[in-house]
C-alpha cells in the first residue's frame, strides 16, 4: 500500500527529527564549555557521512526534505567537532581534531 502524501508527510517528520538531533547537544556544548565524552572522530564522520548521501539523495530525485537533510546534518556535525576542537584541552587540541 503505498500513499504518496503519508510517505511525503511522514518522511519530512522524520528528515526533521533527523537533521535537529545535534542542537541540543551544541547548546549543552556552550553552556557548559565542555565536550567531555564526546568523540570529535564520530563528529567527523557523521560529517563526511552526509557529503555521499546527500549526493545520492539529489541524484535520486528524492523529495526536498530528504534532499536538504544531510547538508543540514553535516553543517551540524561539523560545528560539534569544531566544539570539541575549541573545547578540547590546551595544548591537544590539534591532535584532539583529528
Amino acid at each position: 500500500m503505498n500513499v504518496p502524501i503519508a510517505t511525503n508527510v511522514l518522511g519530512t517528520i522524520g528528515a526533521i527529527c533527523w537533521s535537529v538531533q545535534l542542537i541540543p547537544q551544541i547548546v549543552i556544548n556552550h553552556r557548559r564549555h565542555s565536550t567531555e565524552g564526546l568523540q570529535p572522530s564520530m563528529m567527523l564522520l557523521w560529517a563526511a557521512a552526509g557529503v555521499p548521501l546527500g549526493i545520492y539523495n539529489i541524484v535520486s530525485a528524492f523529495n526536498v526534505a530528504l534532499r536538504v537533510q544531510p547538508q543540514i546534518l553535516t553543517l551540524l556535525s561539523l560545528a560539534t567537532w569544531m566544539q570539541c576542537c575549541y573545547y578540547g584541552k590546551v595544548g591537544l587540541v590539534a591532535r584532539s581534531c583529528i
